[in-house]
C-alpha cells in the first residue's frame, strides 16, 4: 500500500506488525511543535521520508505543508535530508581567481579590480651625463728662456706659471652652477725633457672639497737620463665642481706652477714639460643649475592584467575601464612625458591606441626643493581614447605595452636640481569597475558528501538501498548575482573522478534567472544596473534506485556545483554592476520513497 503525504512534510513512521488494519495517529507536541504520523499495515507500506529537522538541528518549525494546497506558516521548501549547502559571494569568487589583493571592496560600493605596475623609473644618471674631461698641454723653453737659464748658476730656481682651461662640452645647452661628484678620479701624467729637477704644483680653483680649492704638488727629479716621468691618480669623490663665479661657463681652470732647479747641465731650446690631465666620473651625487633641454628619454614597459589570464569566460566587457597614471618627481627638473602608444600584442582587432589622452599628459611638475616629491596625475579612459579603451580590453589582453618619451625643461630655461636619490617614476593603475557584461563565465564550488551516510542508508540499519524506490533531489537557488546561469552538479569519487552528473542531457540543465536588476535609474546613478532582489528557483530531479546505487557503489565523496553564466540583458545594451553584497546561494536536499517489508 502506498501513501503519499505532501512533499514538504516532516514526519516519522511508527509501525506495529501485529495490527492488520491501517490506522492513523496524529499527535502534535506543544513543546517541540513536531508532527508525528503513524502508519500501520499488516505486510508492507510505502512512505516518504523528508526531514527538515535534520537540516535545522531540531523541530523548531512553525508551519508545515501537508500537500500542494495546504500551507502551514514557517516551513521552508527544502527537503528533510540536506546534502549540500553553498553560499558563494563576490568576495569568494574574486579570491578564487587569485587576485584578491587587486579588488576594491567597499561595502555598498561597486566592486572594481585594480592592477598596478611601475612603468619606468629614471634617475640622475639618466638625466645628467658628465662627459669625460681631458686636457693635454706642453710647456716648451724658447730661445730667451734657454739662454737666461744657461746663464744662471747651478741651484738657481726658475719659476714658471701657465694657466690652461678645461671646458665641459655638454650637448643640450646646460648651464650648471655646481656638480657634486660621486666615485671620480683625477689622473695626471707628466713627462719632462729638462735636465733639471722640477717641482710641479697643479691647482684647480673650481674643484673643491669642503670649500677648499684642489691643489697637488709633486717632484720630477733628474738623475742623468731623460725623459723624467710621473703618473698620479687622485680620488676626488665627494668633490664639488663649482661654476658659480660670474663669467664661468662650465669650465675648469688649471693653474700649473713649475719651479725648475738648475742642475748645472745645459738647457736646450725646445726642452719641455708635457702633462695630460683627465677627470673621469662613474657617478654623480648632485647637480644644480640649468640642466638643459633634451628628448633623449625613451621607456618601454609591459603591464600584466591578470584578470584576463585567470578568469574563465568567453567574453568579458568592461564598460568603464580606466588607466590612472601617477608620475612622481623628486627632482627639480620639470618634464614633459607622452606615451606614443599603448599596444596589446595578443589582440586580433584593437591592438594599438595612439594619440588622444596618451599625448595630453600635463607637464610633470618639478619638486620645489630637495626632499619633496611632486605628483602629476592623468587619467586615460573611454572619453579620451580612440579606439576606446573598452574596445582594447574587451579582447582580454594579458599584456599591455607602453611606449613613453620624455623631454626635460619643456618650457625652456629654469633652475634645476637633481640628487642621486632623485627619481622620476610613473605608476600605471588599470582600474576595471565590475560594470559591463560577461558571457560564458564558468565557476564552481566543491563540497564534501557521503551519499550513503547522508541518506541514512546502511546494510544492517533501518534502511538499506533495497528499501529505496527512488530519491527525489531538490535544488533551491537564490540568485543575487546579475548573471543568468546554467546549473550542473557533478558527483566525484575520492580521487576526483566523475561518477555521474545530476542532469544527463543538455536540455535538462536548468537555467537560473539572474537577480532582479534595476535599470530604471539614470545610467549616471551609482545603483544603475545593480541587483535589488534575489531570484529563487526550485528544481526537482527524480533519481532511480539504480542510479543511486551506482553513486553509492562509486563511493561518491564530492559534489561539484558548476555554473555557466552570462548577463543576458547585455544583448539589449543594458549593462550590470557587481557589489560585495551580491551572492549566489544553493541548497541540495533529498527525500526518499521507500518500500519496507515490516513482516520480517
Amino acid at each position: 500500500m502506498k501513501i503519499q503525504i505532501g512533499h514538504d512534510l516532516d514526519f516519522f513512521i511508527v509501525g506495529n506488525p501485529v495490527l492488520n488494519e491501517l490506522s492513523k495517529v496524529l499527535f502534535r507536541s506543544q513543546e517541540n511543535e513536531c508532527l508525528i504520523l503513524g502508519l500501520m499495515s499488516a505486510k508492507s507500506f510505502v512512505f516518504l521520508l523528508v526531514s527538515t529537522i535534520l537540516l535545522i538541528g531540531g523541530c523548531i518549525k512553525n508551519e508545515y505543508v501537508l500537500d500542494e494546497n495546504t500551507v502551514i506558516p514557517g516551513l521552508e521548501p527544502e527537503f528533510a535530508i540536506p546534502l549540500a549547502n553553498s553560499d558563494i559571494g563576490m568576495n569568494e569568487l574574486i579570491e578564487s581567481l587569485n587576485f584578491a589583493d587587486a579588488v576594491q571592496n567597499v561595502p555598498g560600493s561597486q566592486l572594481a579590480l585594480t592592477f598596478k605596475e611601475r612603468l619606468f623609473e629614471i634617475g640622475l644618471e639618466d638625466l645628467v651625463q658628465l662627459p669625460p674631461q681631458e686636457v693635454q698641454e706642453t710647456y716648451e723653453a724658447d730661445a730667451i728662456t734657454a739662454a737666461l737659464f744657461n746663464a744662471t748658476l747651478e741651484g738657481t730656481e726658475l719659476p714658471i706659471t701657465q694657466i690652461y682651461s678645461l671646458p665641459f662640452e655638454f650637448e643640450y645647452g646646460e648651464e650648471l652652477d655646481s656638480i657634486r661628484l660621486g666615485q671620480s678620479t683625477l689622473s695626471i701624467s707628466l713627462l719632462s725633457s729638462f735636465r733639471h729637477d722640477l717641482n710641479v704644483t697643479l691647482t684647480i680653483p673650481e674643484l673643491k672639497y669642503q670649500s677648499e680649492e684642489f691643489s697637488t704638488s709633486f717632484d720630477l727629479d733628474y738623475s742623468g737620463t731623460i725623459p723624467v716621468t710621473a703618473d698620479i691618480e687622485i680620488d676626488v669623490t665627494d668633490h664639488v665642481l663649482d661654476f658659480t663665479d660670474p663669467g664661468n661657463n662650465n669650465e675648469l681652470s688649471i693653474i700649473a706652477d713649475f719651479i725648475i732647479t738648475h742642475s748645472g747641465e745645459f738647457t736646450n731650446i725646445g726642452d719641455s714639460l708635457f702633462f695630460d690631465l683627465s677627470l673621469s666620473s662613474n657617478s654623480l651625487k648632485a647637480a644644480y643649475g640649468y640642466l638643459g633641454q633634451f628628448s633623449g628619454i625613451a621607456e618601454i614597459d609591459t603591464q600584466r592584467v591578470d584578470v584576463f589570464e585567470d578568469i574563465d569566460a568567453e567574453n568579458l566587457f568592461f564598460a568603464d575601464p580606466a588607466i590612472e597614471l601617477d608620475i612622481f618627481n623628486s627632482s627639480g627638473i620639470p618634464m614633459e612625458i607622452n606615451f606614443s602608444s599603448l599596444f596589446a600584442p595578443q589582440n586580433a582587432v584593437t591592438q594599438l591606441i595612439t594619440g588622444g589622452a596618451l599625448e595630453e599628459i600635463p607637464i610633470v611638475e618639478a619638486a620645489s626643493q630637495s626632499g619633496e616629491t611632486a605628483l602629476t596625475e592623468h587619467r586615460i579612459d573611454n572619453s579620451n581614447t580612440s579606439p576606446q579603451l573598452s574596445d582594447m580590453l574587451s579582447e582580454g589582453p594579458v599584456d599591455l605595452i607602453y611606449t613613453a618619451e620624455g623631454t626635460t625643461n619643456p618650457e625652456g630655461y629654469s633652475y634645476n636640481f637633481i640628487l642621486d636619490t632623485s627619481k622620476v617614476s610613473c605608476d600605471a593603475t588599470v582600474i576595471l569597475p565590475l560594470y559591463g557584461s560577461i558571457d560564458g563565465y564558468r565557476l564552481h564550488d566543491t563540497l564534501e558528501v557521503d551519499m550513503e551516510t547522508d541518506l541514512g542508508l546502511s546494510e544492517d540499519g533501518f534502511l538499506t538501498i533495497n528499501d529505496i524506490v527512488n530519491v527525489q533531489l531538490r535544488i533551491i537557488t537564490d540568485n543575487g548575482l546579475p548573471i543568468e546561469t546554467r546549473l550542473q552538479v557533478i558527483f566525484l569519487d575520492s580521487l576526483s573522478n566523475s561518477v555521474d552528473s545530476l542532469f544527463l542531457g543538455q536540455v535538462d540543465v536548468p537555467i537560473i534567472s539572474a537577480g532582479i536588476v534595476d535599470h530604471s535609474l539614470p545610467e549616471s546613478h551609482p545603483d544603475y544596473g545593480r541587483v535589488i532582489a534575489s531570484t529563487r528557483a526550485v528544481t526537482d530531479v527524480v533519481m532511480s534506485r539504480s542510479r543511486l546505487e551506482e553513486l553509492i557503489d562509486g563511493e561518491v565523496k564530492y559534489l561539484v556545483i558548476k555554473l555557466v553564466g552570462n548577463t543576458d540583458e547585455a544583448n539589449n545594451g543594458e549593462l550590470v554592476k557587481f557589489f560585495p553584497e551580491d551572492r549566489f546561494k544553493i541548497k541540495l536536499s533529498a527525500k526518499l520513497e521507500t518500500e519496507i517489508d515490516i513482516s520480517e
